[in-house]
C-alpha cells in the first residue's frame, strides 16, 4: 500500500511514480491511500476522483474517514 498526503498539488512525486511503476513492472497488486481528505473540499475532491484509478482511494486517518472501505480493499488483495 502506497500512503500520499492529499494536501500536496497531487501531483505524483517522482518516487510514487517509481513505485507504482515496480508494483505494475512486478505484477504486485497495491492500493494508493491518498489520506488527509478531510482537509479538502468536496469539489477539489470530486474533480481529483475523476483523475484517480480503481485501486486509488481518499482516507482521513484522524476522522477515520473510509477505513472500512481500505481494510476491505487490503483484505481482497490477500
Amino acid at each position: 500500500m502506497l500512503v500520499t498526503d492529499v494536501m500536496g498539488e497531487f501531483n505524483q512525486t517522482e518516487y510514487e511514480t517509481y513505485l507504482k511503476d515496480v508494483f505494475k513492472e512486478q505484477n504486485v497488486p497495491f492500493i494508493v491511500a491518498h489520506n488527509k481528505c478531510d482537509l479538502i473540499s468536496k469539489k477539489t475532491m470530486d474533480y481529483l476522483k475523476g483523475e484517480m484509478s480503481d485501486n486509488e482511494i481518499f482516507v482521513s486517518a484522524e476522522k477515520k474517514t473510509n477505513i472500512d472501505i481500505l481494510k476491505k480493499q487490503i483484505e481482497n488483495l490477500i
